[in-house]
């Protein structure tokens, strides 16, 4: 984990390096092990050094100038080292950063396809005179740009372009648009005019006129179907892409940690991480830390944590949640200026991040995206009956009608003729769950909270491997209503105690957020819904709010999440 920073001038003038100086310096907690600068003429570049790899591997991840002609500088994790040792390399033990100028140079039309794992880069080419800017296929990186008439700026964060010479600052409408509708605002819209995201998956060319085109160089192929004789061939396919996840995100320091629920996302992890350090692979120890509920006691999931915990010698520091309830201790726990979004839980990430950090933690793991991945809302009825799985069609249809409370013809409308009319499959419905907006910018949040506080972060389950996998399998046998997360369950038979997978759940700690928002939260909420900046600029009806919070305060509406409308006001009002 690191950060980039850089500044090409179209017109040919020196970059000042002071200014290249101060982009990377507002996110200097990125280099905490060193920033590397290579000014050369009209182009300029910054790598921040955020070490986490161990003693062995600790090769230069900085920028590499070959030639003087060619610029790189990567913010990366490589999975597919081996396949990418086979371009020209200088060196015998190369650096991610290396591997992949190699596959840059090699194929310079199709060389971010080639690359598998976390990344964000910059390739300044001088003999074609063109800047290449590229993003990893699940976002897990991130990468602005601004275009000017005389110059091209660049940097993983928002702000670090925002500390160069002559940046306006004006707030786009139309981002702030999108976080107030559920927080799902697009990749490649941001909330300051004049300044792009690389979207994932997207690889961005600029020319020596500034001349800007973009290219998407991996899309899910929706022809791809993968068919095994048995359920348990599909499980044994998921294990292996999560096992090889794993190891590639435990090339690290000892030790690791992971944010462990006791759910399947992260209990897989942990499990796997202690299945194959028990098999004698040369792996970094790893730590756990978990939510207590102590008063909020249908929300703890502790007896699961310790199921797994125990099993492998995981140490399990325990955080108390009613101490972390939603806005605590506010504004500590708030926004990057980059943008406005923020989780509700965020003084529990931010206490475990820091006791992490005291720990020597290097790498922080979550499950983040496994619910999209193999849980979620994806029923697949029709699925079913195209299989010949009549009972189980039936099972799941009473199931159904169970959780949402509909009657029985209602249920079948909605989740076995709605779709066949509308020819929404469940495989499309999966894929809009897996690069849903909200998910990358889940990813791109705890990735900056993370590298805060001198930590990676990773998440084994936003591997591009397993999401064509599971794109490609029979969205019935991934998950069912009436076993959530099937295939992960039979996937971790064998490695993940049998109890844990029996009881794993997805216990949602609802009642503290509206605790918090009701009782220990409510004068810090009715602050924020007085004299708002946000009704001040015409975005919330600041008179409509009040009194629907009041009511809910009240009993009289039992749920009203205003969270968007929460964290758009104490991100107005500390940066704007």
């Amino acid at each position: 984990m690191s950060g980039i920073c850089g500044i090409v001038n179209l017109d040919g003038a020196p970059v000042d390096r002071p200014e290249l100086e101060r982009m990377a310096q507002r996110a200097a907690y990125r280099g905490r092990d060193g920033i590397r600068y290579q000014v050369d003429g009209a182009v300029g570049m910054a790598h921040l050094l955020l070490q986490t790899l161990p003693q062995a591997d600790m090769h230069p991840q900085h920028l590499v100038a070959a030639e003087r002609r060619v610029v790189f500088a990567a913010d990366a994790r490589l999975d597919n080292r081996d396949e990418c040792a086979g371009a020209d390399c200088p060196d015998a033990a190369p650096s991610d950063a290396e591997l992949m100028l190699a596959v840059m140079l090699r194929y310079p039309d199709r060389g971010p396809e080639r690359l598998l794992g976390d990344f964000a880069c910059a390739l300044w080419d001088g003999r074609s005179r063109r800047l290449r800017l590229a993003r990893d296929a699940m976002g897990m990186r991130s990468l602005y740009y601004r275009v000017e008439p005389r110059r091209i700026l660049f940097a993983t964060e928002l702000k670090q372009i925002l500390a160069a010479d002559g940046v306006p600052r004006q707030l786009s409408e139309q981002a702030v648009a999108w976080h107030l509708a559920g927080m799902q605002t697009p990749p490649g819209i941001v909330f300051y005019q004049g300044i792009d995201e690389v979207r994932p998956a997207e690889e961005v060319v600029f020319d020596a006129e500034g001349r800007t085109s973009s290219r998407i160089f991996w899309r899910p192929d929706p022809a791809h179907r993968i068919r095994y004789r048995g359920e348990q061939d599909y499980a044994e396919h998921l294990r292996h892409l999560l096992l090889e996840a794993m190891r590639c995100r435990l090339r690290a320091r000892s030790p690791v940690g992971v944010s462990l629920s006791g759910g399947m996302d992260s209990a897989s992890l942990a499990s796997v991480a202690g299945w194959l350090r028990e098999r004698g692979e040369d792996l970094p120890a790893m730590r756990a830390y978990s939510w207590a509920f102590h008063e909020l006691v249908e929300c703890d999931e502790r007896e699961n944590v310790y199921r797994v915990a125990n099993r492998y010698a995981i140490p399990v520091t325990e955080i108390p949640a009613e101490q972390t309830w939603p806005l605590v201790d506010y504004p500590q726990h708030g926004p990057h200026q980059d943008d406005p979004f923020f989780g509700m839980y965020q003084a529990f990430i931010e206490r475990a991040l820091s006791l992490a950090a005291a720990d020597g933690v290097t790498v922080m793991f979550y499950g983040d995206r496994g619910d999209l991945m193999c849980g979620g809302d994806v029923a697949d009825v029709t699925g079913m009956l195209l299989a010949a799985r009549f009972g189980a069609a039936r099972a799941e249809l009473v199931r159904l009608s169970q959780l949402t409370g509909l009657p029985r013809f209602a249920t079948i409308k909605r989740y076995l003729i709605r779709p066949l009319i509308a020819q929404s499959t469940a495989r499309r419905r999966r894929l809009l769950h897996v690069l849903s907006p909200l998910a990358i910018r889940v990813a791109v949040w705890t990735e900056r909270t993370c590298a805060a506080f001198g930590t990676a972060y990773a998440d084994p389950w936003s591997d591009r491997r397993i999401a064509e996998f599971v794109l490609a399998a029979p969205q019935h046998l991934l998950h069912r209503a009436v076993e959530p997360k099937r295939l992960a369950r039979r996937a971790m038979k064998g490695i993940m105690p049998v109890q844990a997978i029996r009881l794993a759940a997805k216990i949602a700690p609802g009642p503290l957020y509206e605790r918090a928002l009701r009782e220990q939260a409510y004068r810090t909420v009715v602050d924020l819904l007085t004299d708002s900046r946000a009704a001040e600029l015409g975005f919330i009806d600041e008179t409509a709010l009040r009194a629907r919070f009041e009511r809910f305060v009240r009993g009289e509406e039992r749920i009203f999440d205003l969270w968007s409308t929460l964290t758009l006001e104490t991100w107005l009002r500390r940066y704007w």
